[in-house]
């Protein structure tokens, strides 16, 4: 089973083979993005400790905080980083701690010199920027990850998709505390050996946003679908502030309980 990863902003391409797990938070990530703004070289060292305390902080707290956690730090406006740390909603604490720590090692190790970044795993993600960025949707950056396989009846497909992911949508922007919805759907009775039998989602927010801002979030990468995942088995729209999936196999964490 292959996956293919397109960015919204960028013609590149990455392979995956096999189901994506949420633990491979020690593996590479699925993407990370750099401002390429270079720190101002006089407050440069100021923000750096800054930084390196805000993603200890969000290191320790955010498996602490249900998964979870945003700050910022700095004795000034010019040198005060705002970092947030986000596990995937089926994510263990011990995993999360897991993925968190490597993903704030690793942005800093693939960006080195910039104010602002974001780094995405399976199982977590990790922003941080020099500007305020709390509670609005972020979609600078945007990427799919998609199943190549074809579904044996695209357009019955399709819309059993639209289904589950728009009921999905409002779950986790309307219902679910943690704005964390997942669920499955019946494909068809009596469906043979090949053919997809169930329907397994998964609709996720970055808790600073409002129920508003997550449905509009959540709405755009929904739209996306046709685009990029038209009659395919799996896809995954992924942004700075949600990420929807959607697989024919059941995907989260063992022993996950919604």
């Amino acid at each position: 089973m292959s996956f293919r990863c397109f960015l919204a902003v960028a013609a590149a391409l990455l392979l995956f083979q096999g189901p994506l797990t949420i633990r491979a938070a020690a593996a590479a990530p699925l993407f990370h993005t750099c401002s390429n703004a270079a720190k101002n070289s006089t407050a440069s060292g100021r923000y750096d400790v800054a930084l390196s305390s805000l993603l200890g902080y969000l290191r320790d707290q955010t498996p602490r905080n249900d998964g979870f956690a945003l700050g910022s730090l700095g004795s000034s406006l010019r040198d005060r980083p705002y970092g947030v740390a986000l596990c995937r909603g089926d994510a263990s604490a011990a995993d999360c701690r897991s993925c968190v720590g490597n993903a704030t090692a690793e942005i800093l190790r693939r960006c080195p010199s910039d104010k602002s970044a974001a780094i995405w795993y399976d199982g977590c993600t990790v922003r941080y920027s020099d500007s305020d960025f709390f509670g609005r949707v972020d979609d600078r950056v945007r990427f799919y990850l998609i199943n190549t396989a074809n579904a044996s009846d695209a357009a019955s497909f399709d819309g059993k998709l639209r289904e589950l992911m728009g009921r999905l949508a409002r779950e986790a922007a309307y219902v679910a505390p943690r704005m964390f919805a997942e669920g499955v759907m019946e494909l068809a009775a009596g469906a043979s050996e090949e053919e997809e039998k169930k329907l397994y989602g998964l609709v996720e927010c970055s808790r600073d946003l409002g129920s508003g801002e997550c449905k509009k979030c959540v709405g755009e990468a929904i739209g996306q679908l046709p685009r990029c995942c038209g009659g395919k088995v799996g896809g995954q729209v992924v942004g700075g502030s949600c990420r929807i999936r959607y697989e024919v196999y059941p995907f989260l964490a063992a022993g996950f309980k919604s």
